[in-house]
């Protein structure tokens, strides 16, 4: 086996390799099966091979009615609502109305952070019934955690439940389990945070 030097560069955006293939539809070459995926397709109607787009350039057929460009996507089922999502970076269903992209978390649809649904406490009181009607096995009965509140910042010696954890400040379940105890400084930080 001969050794080659370390050269950067080699293969594709999906696939780092140093080979190419030639696909058997076309004989054309391509970094992987994914780049020729997302470089050619073949209408249905007429087998005619072409690039990426919505209307077949031979007989003029919709090869569906959603298409993205982007995500090289068809689908003749519009009552799925598809669109774009540009923060994402894929596509999404459900309509563009009825969700969004969280700038602050990076979460999509983000039922903590969106203002439109600012008020959670129905959120809350479900998470409650369903805590509460999933008990514990004995061996975890007597088990706390420390846990941080993602809306107020206190942090909280709190029961474990396997379900989530509830913060004792502000009642909120958007909170995260913290790894072993939280430092003094950290925890008068959080409390002068609240207090200004």
């Amino acid at each position: 086996m001969k050794t080659i030097p370390e050269i950067e560069n080699f293969g594709c955006t999906h696939y780092r390799r140093r080979c190419k293939i030639v696909a058997p539809c076309c004989n054309e070459v391509y970094g992987c099966r994914h780049c020729h995926n997302e470089a050619k397709v073949i209408c249905s109607l007429c087998d005619t091979e072409q690039d990426v787009q919505q209307y077949c350039i031979n007989c003029g057929v919709c090869m569906g009615e959603y298409f993205c460009g982007t995500c090289k996507f068809f689908d003749d089922d519009i009552s799925k609502q598809q669109y774009h999502c540009d923060e994402c970076g894929i596509c999404r269903t459900g309509g563009k109305d009825n969700f969004f992209h969280c700038k602050r978390c990076g979460e999509y649809s983000c039922p903590v952070c969106s203002k439109s649904i600012c008020d959670m406490s129905s959120v809350w009181k479900k998470l409650d019934q369903v805590i509460s009607s999933t008990p514990m096995p004995e061996s975890y009965k007597n088990k706390k955690v420390w846990i941080l509140c993602n809306d107020c910042g206190v942090n909280s010696h709190v029961q474990f439940h396997i379900v989530a954890h509830k913060c004792l400040s502000c009642n909120s379940y958007n909170t995260r389990q913290l790894q072993g105890i939280p430092s003094s400084s950290s925890m008068s930080s959080r409390v002068t945070e609240m207090v200004n």
